[in-house]
């Protein structure tokens, strides 16, 4: 029957966020990258001459249909008013007597009609009149708005980046992570990494809760105590090994060693055997895991694969062997 897998794979946004925010030097360069670029391209595929030959076509183009809308309007206004002359002096002229009701009010309408005309085609000239003149005017490189839209395109693909690297990568990047997946119990961890007095980088750590990590000793008493309170009473001898370097797994087992005597956590009345092994993947530590009661696992963060782990902890359930917990360097 095949072995069901029971590791769940989740993404923590917290952790992903904090691992962006964190990123926020690279962030900046690419943005400034990517912005210098585009506004570089835009200066330098600009032309001027072209620029001034099209901006000169464009405002001689608007002049030319300014000039004839005036010049429309004004011939319009003076053939109606010359229309509407002709009209007053006929009715001034005439035999009232003699024109029928009918043409005295065609006659009428055909001179309210071309007043209304007048009327209103004198709006529209007066409208076109309160207008500003066209000018002659020679657009910029643009090169400013591409500037900005590349610092805002490359702060975008380097979340993005960072976003991807982050989902891809099968690197241990935490203790919280392989408690979430593997249900694996923390001993401690040796925090290597400096932290930064960066005001960013502090106002950062104060955000997402990160607190400073403790001196080395205190880690190696936090070790202990965590290995004496796990360990099961019976269990006599203790392997320690994982997927860390060797030095590592050996300094893990100095550290509990010397734990087990004088003032350490783990000088108790059933004090255990720690033995050394060595990569979990070596035959010599595969063969010893079978002569051991629990294991302790060694793991090197941003070298330890998650695949390393889920493979270490299958080997260990199938030879029936109880994992006290894991300590990561």
């Amino acid at each position: 029957m095949e072995q069901e897998n029971i590791y769940e794979d989740e993404i923590d946004l917290k952790e992903l966020l904090y691992v962006i925010f964190k990123k926020w030097r690279g962030l900046i360069v690419c943005a400034l990258v990517f912005a210098v670029l585009a506004g570089g391209y835009k200066f330098i595929s600009f032309s001027r001459s072209d620029a001034e030959a099209d901006a000169r076509e464009t405002y001689e183009k608007t002049v030319e249909d300014y000039d004839r809308q005036k010049n429309d309007l004004e011939t319009q206004i003076s053939s109606d008013e010359m229309i509407l002359e002709i009209i007053e002096e006929y009715i001034s002229n005439v035999n009232t007597s003699r024109v029928s009701a009918e043409d005295l009010a065609l006659i009428s309408d055909n001179m309210l009609s071309v007043q209304n005309r007048i009327k209103s085609n004198t709006q529209a000239l007066n409208d076109l009149l309160d207008q500003d003149e066209p000018e002659l005017t020679v657009p910029s490189s643009g090169a400013v708005k591409y500037t900005v839209l590349g610092f805002v395109l490359g702060g975008f693909l380097g979340v993005f980046a960072v976003c991807v690297a982050y989902l891809m990568s099968d690197k241990v990047r935490g203790m919280k992570e392989l408690q979430r997946r593997f249900k694996l119990k923390p001993l401690g961890t040796f925090d290597s990494k400096k932290r930064s007095n960066f005001p960013i980088d502090r106002l950062i750590d104060h955000m997402f809760g990160v607190k400073k990590s403790p001196e080395y000793e205190e880690t190696c008493g936090v070790v202990a105590a965590n290995v004496a309170n796990y360990l099961d009473r019976d269990s006599r001898r203790v392997l320690v090994t994982g997927s860390a370097s060797s030095d590592d797994i050996k300094k893990a087992s100095e550290i509990l060693i010397g734990q087990s005597s004088g003032d350490g956590f783990l000088n108790t009345q059933h004090k255990p055997d720690f033995v050394v092994g060595g990569p979990i993947s070596d035959p010599h530590t595969i063969k010893a895991v079978s002569g051991c009661d629990e294991v302790i696992l060694v793991e090197r963060i941003g070298s330890t694969s998650m695949t390393d782990v889920e493979d270490e902890l299958n080997l260990l359930k199938n030879l029936n062997k109880r994992v006290t917990g894991v300590i990561l360097f």
